[in-house]
């Protein structure tokens, strides 16, 4: 046995399923032996997959980084468009995009929410405070407030630094962004209307 192929197969339901009988303990041990090989062929079958989707997987990746090294060749040789988040340039397919770098805002966690908190509350900002059965602080509103500064937080209106806010950077990334096909839809007299 090669390790891929099962000899034995049980029955389908209704062909003898139910009329089978134990002899005795080696007849029960032998069925206990037929669900380790089953268990076992299993995991073979599972572990060839996986092994083989990773294969692909890495080969795709691998030709993917290569033709998008290309693509963003090129497009450093042509005019983009700007924003403040990205620069871009339309082909007929799809849109090459160079995000820019950027540094992104992270609502704290519990404990620093609570330092938060209380700094609002000796600031009397009770505008960014939202109470419910316990004070929270209104994070969507108190982070249009804040801008980072030499990699650092900095509370707009007063000039401090919040050092409980943690900051995540993005790297510059290049992307394609592929357009969609327009859909025709058959006015019922067989011409199609986009």
């Amino acid at each position: 046995m090669d390790g891929f192929t099962m000899i034995d197969e049980a029955p389908q339901q209704g062909e003898g399923f139910d009329n089978y009988t134990f002899e005795n303990d080696m007849d029960a041990e032998a069925h206990v032996e037929k669900i380790n090989g089953w268990e076992a062929f299993r995991k073979r079958w599972i572990e060839h997959y996986e092994k083989k989707i990773a294969e692909v997987n890495e080969r795709a990746d691998r030709n993917i980084a290569w033709h998008k090294h290309f693509l963003e060749r090129f497009f450093n040789t042509v005019p983009h468009r700007a924003t403040a988040t990205q620069l871009s340039y339309d082909l007929p397919s799809c849109q090459l995009v160079m995000k820019k770098a950027t540094d992104k805002l992270n609502k704290p966690n519990a404990e620093a929410m609570q330092g938060i908190l209380l700094r609002m509350c000796e600031h009397n900002d009770t505008q960014f405070v939202v109470t419910k059965t316990t004070q929270n602080v209104d994070w969507d509103s108190y982070k249009k407030l804040l801008t980072i500064v030499d990699g650092q937080v900095v509370d707009m209106r007063t000039g401090e630094f919040v050092s409980d806010v943690p900051i995540t950077h993005a790297e510059q990334e290049f992307v394609l962004k592929f357009k969609k096909e327009k859909e025709s839809v058959d006015d019922g007299s067989g011409n199609p209307v986009t």
